[in-house]
This record gives structure tokens, sequence and C-alpha cells, in this order.
């Protein structure tokens, strides 16, 4: 110990190494000069000796493990033991990604084969938090074939499901382990539900389910994760039969097991489902709460997939309630989040152009088309309908209504494979009819308004029939077009969707002043402007201004500074700074770089003109808002 000492004080007094409690090169090309200069054999009997010596001290796993992960297997049970311990360690502290390479170098221990199975699934699992999602679909599938029992191969099977995209290949994989639910829910209940809800979802014509067992299946209580994936995945299969009332009681019921679906990460798609049913319903406040919850679980993991799909969730409802500013934040930091590649259902890119087109910013939304889609050939899985149906909306603000119906009518073949249209539909529908309109077929556009009426009639809320008699007052002639246009207007009030009202206000007005109500115009006009502009709808606001000189009324324009000229994201990180978050802490909360971070606050401190961190509370204190 005493010859280490004095060596290891020669070697500071020469400036190769820091002073301090643990010895570090003072340079990292230090660090790697002395690297190379060691013989793999020499290399690989320090990182052993580093191994071993931790070990007998009864270091933490991850203090040996970091040295066998350059070392080559040897064949002993206890590197394995340790390497997967320190991998399960990462993981419980919201380290996914650091997991990783822990279970790939336990794999090339020699284990046995249930063995090597569980290391596979804990290798697929942290993949998939850590949004690799490609390897962890491929880790999964070798842990499904090299299972020796059913129990592991169907537990492999219902976390490849939503790790692949539903493939063909799992699918029949479903099919075939389809006849053992039975004895598989002897064993392990959970694991059977959760196969049962896959199967109940492919819809394919070996694993038909009667309607008495469906019955069945919607009468579970959900006091249990995996009857909440049940209840989760009835959402999708029952949606084109039934009403708002019976999704949203599906999903409540469901909703309750959040916390551990999230924190179990193996079920995005019942997760999806609960968080689309409560948006569909109208029951956008449930949605938001559940959501808050969500995204704090998946910071506390780690996982970036998790993190990415919620965020694009809550900008979903975000638009819904008309909150655009808002929704184009969560999609961006959505997008920002999702790992690079994993693209097959193009997180947060739907809501961000729904976003943008609401806002009136519809030149910046077809240039997003383009740069996230564009022309590319989608798959034929259901995530993939909503990027063909916002194809269709972008393409009908850009006045393109010929375009907007051919990406309309490819959006309603792929639903037809997958269980058909249902009331989820009636806003796309409606923005069919209108290009119909807009092209001059009125009979093509008065069937889609029928089918969107007998759609929202059977859905029965407030927010869908008030869609539809907007559409009807706009699209069915002069006859009764200010009463159903005061229809929808006291429907919506009804409803969370704000900007569907302020746009049926706007639109009631301008139709009292046309048909020379001009003093009656102006109240409704009033309130839609002031509503299009707390939703950020610039050129909805703008078209109301308009409407209001041609009643007599002039608005004083208003400048856009200070803290209202910063970009959603801009006011997001900004708020973080000014609660005191340091940069690393809001980069680890938003899933960015540092770097992005840096640059954002950059531009944040030109458009207030301060000259940093000390001064954001001040500036911000005077322009309150809602991101989070």
């Amino acid at each position: 110990r005493t010859v280490a000492t004095r060596a290891a004080d020669a070697l500071i007094s020469a400036g190769l190494l820091d002073s301090g409690r643990l010895l570090r090169f003072r340079h990292p090309l230090l660090r790697s000069a002395v690297a190379a200069s060691l013989t793999p054999f020499e290399r690989e009997s320090s990182h052993r000796s580093a191994a071993e010596l931790p070990r007998d001290r009864g270091a933490p796993p991850e203090r040996i493990a970091v040295h066998l992960l350059a070392a080559t297997p040897s064949g002993q049970g206890a590197d394995a033991q340790t390497l997967l311990a320190a991998a399960t360690r990462a993981v419980e502290r919201g380290a996914p990604g650091a997991a990783v390479p822990l279970f790939l170098r336990a794999l090339d221990e020699p284990l046995d084969g249930g063995k090597r199975t569980s290391v596979l699934l804990g290798l697929g699992r942290a993949e998939f938090a850590a949004g690799q999602v490609a390897a962890a679909a491929e880790h999964l599938d070798q842990a499904r074939r090299s299972a020796g029992d059913l129990i592991s191969r169907a537990r492999a099977l219902v976390l490849l499901m939503d790790a692949s995209t539903q493939s063909a290949a799992n699918i029949q994989a479903i099919v075939e382990v389809a006849p053992a639910i039975e004895e598989i829910s002897e064993h392990d209940r959970e694991l059977a539900l959760r196969l049962q809800a896959w199967v109940m979802l492919i819809r394919h014509p070996a694993t038909a389910i009667s309607d008495a067992r469906l019955e069945q299946l919607s009468a579970l209580p959900g006091d249990t994760p995996g009857e909440a994936v049940v209840l989760a995945h009835l959402i999708f299969r029952r949606m084109a039969g039934a009403t708002a009332e019976e999704v949203a009681y599906l999903a409540e019921r469901a909703a309750r097991q959040v916390d551990a679906l999230v924190q179990d990460g193996t079920a995005a798609t019942a997760f999806t489902a609960i968080m689309l049913g409560l948006r569909w319903s109208d029951r956008l406040d449930a949605a938001e709460r559940v959501l808050e919850r969500a995204i704090a679980i998946a910071r506390h993991r780690g996982s970036a997939i998790d993190f990415a799909n919620a965020m694009d969730l809550r900008a979903q409802v975000f638009v819904r309630r008309g909150i655009l500013r808002e929704a184009e934040a969560d999609a961006r930091a959505s997008r920002a989040a999702t790992p690079e590649g994993v693209w097959h259902s193009a997180r947060g890119v739907v809501p961000l152009l729904r976003s943008l087109v609401g806002q009136g910013r519809t030149e910046e939304a077809a240039r997003t088309l383009e740069t996230e889609i564009g022309d590319a050939e989608l798959g034929d899985i259901p995530p993939v309908i909503s990027l063909v149906l916002v194809r269709a909306q972008v393409r009908a603000a850009c006045g393109d209504h010929a375009g907007a119906l051919t990406q309309f009518d490819d959006a309603v073949r792929r639903r037809d494979r997958w269980g058909g249209l249902n009331p989820s539909w009636v806003g796309d529908i409606l923005l069919a009819a209108r290009s119909h309109h807009a092209l001059g077929d009125n009979e093509a556009a008065g069937s889609l308004l029928a089918q969107a009426l007998k759609l929202a009639q059977r859905w029965s809320t407030p927010g869908a029939l008030g869609q539809a008699a907007h559409a009807q007052a706009l699209l069915g002639g002069d006859g009764d077009r200010i009463e159903l246009l005061r229809e929808a207007v006291t429907l919506l009030e009804r409803s969370p969707a704000r900007l569907e009202l302020a746009h049926a206000l706007v639109d009631l007005g301008a139709a009292l002043r046309r048909a020379g109500h001009r003093s009656n115009s102006r109240d409704p006009l009033r309130a839609g402007y002031a509503l299009a502009r707390e939703c950020g709808a610039d050129a909805l606001a703008q078209a109301a201004r308009q409407e209001l000189a041609a009643s007599g009324v002039r608005l004083r324009r208003e400048r856009i500074t200070g803290a209202q000229s910063l970009t959603p994201s801009e006011r997001r990180i900004a708020d973080m700074a000014a609660d005191g978050s340091s940069n690393t802490a809001i980069a680890q909360a938003l899933f960015l770089t540092v770097k992005t971070v840096e640059m954002h606050l950059t531009h944040t401190y030109r458009k207030l003109e301060i000259a940093g961190r000390s001064q954001l509370p001040k500036a911000l204190a005077d322009a309150p808002n809602h991101l989070s």
C-alpha cells in the first residue's frame, strides 16, 4: 500500500493524474495513450484484477461490472450474476440504457436455457424502455424462440407485440398460443389476460371471439393490470359499435391501473388505448390527470419511449381542448424524445401538424409534413392511419382538396381492414365533406355529412354533435344555417373543444352579419375572437377581426413582444429555468441534450432582452402560461 501511495504521489506530481480521493488521468488523451500502450493480455489482466479486488471487498455490483464489460468471458457463474445484478440496479435507478450493455455482456457467459431466456427478456425490456425498439423486438423474439416452456414463451410474446408493431409473424404466434390460454391461466392469470387481450385485438379468423365472451370480458372490474389491458384493448375492439359512455366506462376502469402499466413499461398499446378512449369521449380532465402521472413515471424510469408516447397523447388532448401552443410544445418534446429510427407511429407528428394547422401556420405545416413523412409508403398497421389522416388535413388547409381526398380514401381503406369507421372519425369525415364541397361535389359532401351525423348521434357527446351541426350549417344550404350555427354553439359550449366553439362563434357572427343583422353579429364575433386568441388560433382570430370590422367594430392591433414572442418550447424551458432547474435537470426531464437546452435559453434571453438566467422570473411574470 505504501508503494502504491508513493507511486500515485509521483504521478500526480508529474501531472499525469489529478489529485483527489479518486485518482483520474488529468486529460483523456493521457488515458488513451496509456491504454494504447498495453498489450491485449495486459489489458485483460488489469481489468480482471480490477474486477476481483472490489468483489473481494463487497463492492456494489456496478463497480465490478464496469471492468467485466472490458474483460473476456470467464465462464464463471459469479460474473454472470454480478452483471445481471448491476443491470437490474441500473433499470431500478431509471437508466435502462446503461443496463443494455450489461445484459448483452451477460449473454456471453455460459447460461442454461431458462436463464438465457430470462436474460433476453430483461434485455428486451431495457432496450424498449431506452427506445431501442428494433433491438428489443429482435431479442424478445429470440427469447420467445429459445423458451423451453409455455409460460416463458407466452411472456416473451406479449412483450414482443408492443415492440414489433404487430408483425405478421407475431400475429401468427399469437394464433398458435391462443388455444393454451386456459392452461396458462391456471399458472399465471395476469399473463393469460394479456394474451387474451391480444387475441381479441388481432381479429384473426382462427381466433374469433363470440359476442358473449366479449361481454364477459367487458365486465372485468379492472382490479389488476391484466384486467386493465383487456379493458383497454376492448376500446379498440368495440369502438365501432359503442357509445361514448360505454367507451369512457372501459377507459376509466382501465385507467385505475395506469401507474402499474406505465411502471411496468410493457403495455404501451393498452396505455394508448386508455388515453384515446378518454380523449374520444371528451373526458379531457381525466386524461390530463392520468398523463401527468404517466409522464412523471416515465421520467423516473428513464424511459424515452414512454415519455415520448405520453407527451404525444397529451398533445392530442391539448389539440382537442384547443390550447394549441401547449399542444405544439408537447408535440415537439415528443419528437425530440423519440429515439432515432422509431418512427412507425411518428410520435408527436400528428398533434404537431394539427396544432400548426389550427394556428393558421399552414405553410409551416406543409414543410413539416414533407420533412417528417413526405410521400413515404406507410405500413399497414393501425397507428399509421392517423398519419394518413393528418396528411389529408394539411393538404386541405393548403387548398389541395383533391390531394386531401386521396389521403382520406386511403385512410378509409386501411381502417376497413382494422374494424371499420367509428365515432372518433367524425371530425375527419367532416373535413373530407368540406373538401368535396370545395370541389363542387355536393352529392359526395352530403353523403359524408350524413355519415358523420349518424356517428355523432350514436356517440352523443356535445362535442361530436356540435361539430356535426356546424358542418351541416356550412354544407347543407342557406335555409337553416343561422339556427344550425346557434345549435352548434349551444352544443359546443357544453364541450371541452374550445377551438371548435371558436370556429362556430365566428361563423355564426359572419352569417348574422351577411344576413343583415350587424349589431347581433358582434357578440358572437367578439366571443369567437377572444376565444381564438386564447387558443392561439391566429388565422381564425384575424378572420374574426375582419368580420368585426365589417360589422362596424375596429380592434386595436396588439404587438407580440417579450415573453409572448417565445416559441412554446422556449417558454417551457424558460419556465423550468426560472423555477430553479439546472440545464442538466431540464435536459433530463425533457429527454433533450444539454446543448439543445442552452440553445433555447440563448434565444430566450435575446427575445426578452435580458442578460441571463437570474432575470428570467421577472421577465416571464407579465405573461403567465400553462406549459409544463
